[in-house]
């Protein structure tokens, strides 16, 4: 009898590992996709900021912030948590292969999120001078916040169906459309608009021409995957598990949105216009420490709340210990090296923004945080802990308008970073203890232990080698130093040692990347035998 029982328990293991690896591999197939269409994307946005930076001026380019911001703000409101929904829903909703309820969520997301979009855009759009007088004290912003009122729209749609593409885990699209097309258009127009005189307005028009070439992009490559063309009533609509999903989300980003732009308003309010440029600059670049993880937090949502609906613990925490490692090990070099040369970085974009360094810097640990307690706010959200979600949004927000108040009049773009690190390293820290507590999860594991051993040396080595060489004092000193940081990381964390699933991608990139070679060496093989013949 227990002879029979073996085996049927063997196979029963390996099924799960095979599946739990078709998760890994899956997630790390579109997170790949996304890191590399992010890298793409803070590539080109660093090349834009530079142009804008360089271009208008601190002065005018803190309008075109603050006008960006506005028109951020608002269209968060208008998304009405439909875009998160969407991932979700469409996710779950796909597993089941439940064609109705996919089409039923897309639509009520459409309907909700259009219709609110439309109405707040006209209303920014009349509100505009009040604003811009009374708000901001810059009369010149009125005409720049009415052209942000008509984007917000097509903003919305955009991120709507982005959120569709990566619910139905079609990952390529949003980098196609977002990353790349968008990127290109507004790079293309900018450089042609540079020569033809450059301003604010122009700018930000150049970004809704991109948004809406990105929407018409996306509503094609979805309509591959599923047609838009069927019957209204196909659809089954839950309305209600949508809003009672949605609307918590909806408060949560918009209370996000809120957090990220109340600093830009305090500078604006209470610094000159010049300090919005110096600190967006700064968190522009402290972008490049946080590409993995955009692309890691897409990436496994869907195959989070997948997981969570079969409800398969094991492999939802096989996944979310994964993913959490990938996220540290992945940014933390890139958040190291914007530590190490935050003053030539700045430089780049001219000599008025390099008294944002510090501030940089504070950023830099703020993203070291964040990537170091891995992806509990995504399982959280994924898991339909929406109400958690948005307390933690509520206190953390509470925190940054506490820390902002206090900090940003005194020390002035040191003090919107310090608020930052602040509560965002307070707010992660609770997110830890609450998916311990409700999921019984944590991201830790000796594999993680071993990848921060490897950054713990290579931090160790770069700062030594750093203050023994003065290695920030010249741009092409400054590049061999990075390129050394990388490789020996790269080699402590060989070192070390890698997980069995972090093997397990290796070898398949290997064999993915030998294939296509071996595939277009028999191409040329072909080609140039039939030239011969």
């Amino acid at each position: 009898m227990s002879s029979e029982i073996a085996p049927v328990a063997k196979r029963k293991a390996q099924q799960n590992t095979s599946a739990a690896d078709a998760a890994i591999l899956t997630t790390a197939k579109g997170s790949g996709i996304l890191a590399a269409g992010k890298v793409v994307e803070t590539g080109g946005r660093f090349v834009l900021a530079v142009l804008l930076a360089r271009i208008l001026g601190a002065d005018q380019f803190g309008q075109y912030t603050l006008a960006l911001a506005t028109t951020a703000l608002v269209g968060s409101i208008g998304k009405v948590g439909m875009d998160s929904a969407v991932v979700r829903f469409v996710a779950v909703y796909t597993g089941n292969k439940d064609e109705a309820g996919v089409w039923g969520v897309l639509q009520i997301a459409l309907a909700f999120a259009l219709s609110a979009s439309v109405l707040l855009g006209l209303g920014l759009f009349f509100l505009a001078e009040p604003i811009a007088l009374r708000i901001y004290h810059e009369p010149q912003l009125a005409s720049l916040l009415r052209l942000g009122a008509v984007m917000v729209p097509i903003a919305v749609l955009n991120d709507i169906l982005i959120g569709a593409s990566r619910g139905f885990k079609r990952m390529h699209f949003p980098v196609l459309a977002q990353d790349i097309v968008h990127l290109l258009v507004r790079l293309v127009l900018l450089g042609g608009l540079a020569f033809a005189g450059l301003n604010a307005y122009l700018a930000i028009l150049t970004y809704g021409i991109a948004d809406l070439v990105s929407v018409i992009i996306l509503l094609y490559l979805l309509n591959g995957v599923f047609s838009w063309k069927r019957p209204l009533r196909t659809a089954r609509r839950e309305l209600r598990n949508t809003l009672n999903y949605s609307v918590p989300l909806f408060l949560s980003e918009l209370l996000k949105t809120f957090r990220s732009d109340i600093q830009t308003i305090l500078l604006g309010a209470t610094y000159a216009v010049a300090s919005v440029g110096v600190f967006t600059v700064a968190n522009k670049v402290n972008m490049i420490g946080r590409i993995a993880s955009f692309s890691l937090m897409a990436s496994a949502e869907p195959a989070f709340a997948e997981l969570h609906a079969k409800e398969d613990r094991s492999q939802l925490q096989h996944l979310y210990r994964a993913t959490s490692r990938w996220m540290f090990a992945l940014n933390f070099p890139l958040v190291l090296l914007t530590i190490l040369f935050a003053k030539p970085l700045l430089a780049i974009f001219g000599e008025s923004f390099i008294s944002g360094s510090l501030a940089l810097i504070l950023l830099s640990l703020t993203t070291l945080v964040t990537v170091s307690t891995g992806l509990a706010g995504t399982v959280i959200e994924m898991a339909g802990y929406t109400r958690l979600k948005l307390i933690n949004s509520i206190s953390q927000l509470a925190l940054f308008v506490i820390t902002s108040v206090l900090f940003i009049p005194r020390w002035g773009v040191v003090g919107a970073a310090s608020a930052a690190l602040v509560s965002i390293g307070i707010t992660q820290i609770a997110r830890l203890v609450q998916t311990a507590i409700l999921l019984r999860m944590q991201p830790y594991d000796v594999w993680f232990a071993r990848a921060a051993a490897g950054a713990a040396v290579t931090t160790a080595l770069a700062f030594y080698t750093r203050w023994q060489f003065h290695t920030d004092a010249n741009i092409i000193v400054a590049a061999i130093h990075a390129a050394t940081i990388l490789i020996v990381y790269a080699a402590a964390l060989m070192l070390f040692g890698l997980a069995p699933q972090d093997k397990l991608i290796v070898a398949r990139s290997i064999d993915r990347f030998r294939t296509l070679f071996l595939d277009r060496e028999s191409r040329a093989r072909r080609f140039f035998a039939g030239a011969g013949d």
